[in-house]
């Protein structure tokens, strides 16, 4: 199994506060691999290292071979990654159609006098987006709501336009922060379903930063736990599950003892 991505020795500081402190990371094409971690342990700006939102103070980052000081944020989608946000990203006032189609904006061709005139090659793209838009809104059961703003839909339907939207350019790595905050168990439970889906159908490799560790433990392939910027344990669910380094992060030294990973829920 090939890498699609590693991180080298990347240390990250805000005046003068370690955020991530010689991190090695390791993502393995294919795999759902989650970063989990107690409150201020680093997760979101590892993803965002990872994004070229932040770039680190130092280390290297490896995208299938290339290698980076720092992602180029703006040329993310021509390298085959997509992300999702905690904080919803999409464009209330548009329907969930058009905020999918918007998943396929970098890889337009066709010039604006082209789109204009309707000429053969922006109508060809047209047609192409809408038949993409369409099998993923089937895929996702979004048949219902795609002619609606999405300002208006449930919340885990939102989630699900905004999946639907970094999936649509068929990306090789795909970056979910906490894509199930928020829902129902009922919700998590299908959110969880489609994140398999889509890994097995589009062989994308997916970054999961979540809370409910049920969830994770459930689909995980992989895990990197981090606290206090530091990398404490990686491993198979079950490897992490019982590591007693990861009980104390989440729990503290005195309880770590008596708690019983495989029914207590960590609180992240």
């Amino acid at each position: 199994m090939t890498n699609i991505l590693e991180l080298i020795g990347v240390s990250l500081q805000f005046g003068g506060v370690s955020a991530l402190r010689d991190v090695n990371l390791t993502i393995r094409s294919g795999e759902i691999h989650s970063i989990i971690g107690p409150n201020g342990a680093g997760k979101s700006s590892l993803l965002n290292v990872m994004t070229g939102i932040y770039q680190p103070d130092s280390g290297s980052i490896h995208l299938d071979g290339q290698a980076f000081k720092t992602l180029p944020a703006s040329r993310l989608a021509r390298l085959g990654v997509a992300r999702t946000f905690q904080n919803l990203a999409l464009f209330k006032g548009l329907s969930v159609r058009d905020n999918i189609a918007l998943g396929l904006t970098h890889q337009a061709r066709a010039t604006v006098w082209e789109q204009v005139l309707g000429l053969k090659r922006a109508r060809r793209e047209v047609l192409q987006t809408d038949a993409a838009v369409s099998r993923l809104i089937t895929k996702l059961d979004l048949a219902d709501y795609q002619n609606r703003p999405v300002a208006g839909l449930p919340y885990g339907i939102q989630k699900r336009v905004e999946l639907a939207r970094a999936l649509i350019a068929r990306p090789k790595l795909l970056l979910l922060d906490e894509p199930m905050a928020g829902m129902t168990s009922t919700e998590k439970a299908e959110m969880t379903v489609l994140i398999r889906a889509a890994r097995d159908e589009y062989q994308t490799t997916i970054v999961l930063v979540e809370h409910d560790m049920s969830v994770v433990m459930g689909i995980s392939d992989w895990i990197t736990v981090l606290d206090h910027g530091v990398r404490i344990a990686d491993g198979r669910p079950a490897e992490v599950q019982t590591n007693k380094a990861v009980i104390e992060a989440y729990l503290g030294l005195e309880e770590a003892d008596d708690f019983l990973p495989e029914t207590a829920e960590l609180v992240a």
